[in-house]
């Protein structure tokens, strides 16, 4: 297995793989921009069916942390022609280093679905700022984080605290880490809601470190048609810097 020259990460809450049209898009997604890893969340299913689905995107290697009841549940799909190791998994996030990208070189990624409740995920912060330091070298962070940075990436609705806000650009500041931002439509997430109830926030996004971006300074994140979810899925398109 040799070097990759460049590499796709899809980054989705897809809210359960039960509903046809996020399987039929799912697979439109992956034709269109064959990504090598995709880290799904809101799985909502067995292992067993969620596997079934992604063999129909043709991903043969996979990780599953599963569902509690109807709630929750991550899936981590990738290529046979890509190099993952030191998977970790946790009900809300799953880290695991990318092997042979480009040049040989690697990096530490992790896929996160943070808790809607603000303690909750508060506490989820200060864990994954735990498994952050054992790590050395390039890191990125991609998923739906279910919060915002600034009341400015959210229209409708009433703002969010700033005590909600200020843990997350905490644990971004303290892990050194920064916002790759973004193409395309603004927010991530809508309601869906008209008559003015309408409330769209940008709630995931891909954060990463000096050293990642360094190597990857040329890589883009896209915001991509997400019909069947009210969450459009993140395309995270690496490319070397010359």
């Amino acid at each position: 297995m040799g070097p990759k020259s460049s590499m796709k990460l899809l980054f989705w809450n897809y809210q359960g793989m039960g509903n046809p049209l996020i399987v039929h898009n799912l697979k439109g997604m992956c034709r269109s921009h064959s990504p090598e890893v995709m880290f799904l969340s809101e799985t909502k299913n067995e292992s067993g069916k969620v596997k079934g689905w992604l063999k129909k995107c043709r991903f043969l290697n996979m990780k599953m942390v599963e569902p509690i009841g109807r709630a929750g549940g991550l899936a981590l799909a990738w290529k046979e022609n890509t190099s993952i190791s030191d998977l970790v998994c946790d009900s809300f996030f799953i880290s695991y280093t990318i092997n042979d990208v480009i040049g040989g070189s690697f990096f530490h990624l992790i896929g996160i679905y943070a808790s809607t409740d603000a303690n909750s995920r508060r506490l989820q912060f200060q864990r994954l700022a735990g498994v952050i330091a054992t790590m050395k070298g390039r890191i990125v962070i991609g998923g739906d984080f279910s919060t915002i940075l600034y009341n400015h990436e959210k229209k409708g609705g009433i703002e969010v605290e700033e005590a909600n806000m200020q843990d997350f650009r905490d644990f971004i500041f303290s892990n050194h880490l920064a916002d790759l931002g973004f193409n395309d439509y603004k927010y991530t997430r809508s309601n869906k809601w008209r008559n003015g109830r309408g409330i769209c926030e940008r709630l995931d996004r891909v954060i990463a470190n000096l050293e990642w971006q360094a190597a990857f300074s040329n890589g883009l994140v896209s915001h991509l048609n997400g019909q069947g979810s009210d969450h459009l899925p993140i395309l995270l398109d690496l490319t070397p810097n010359c």
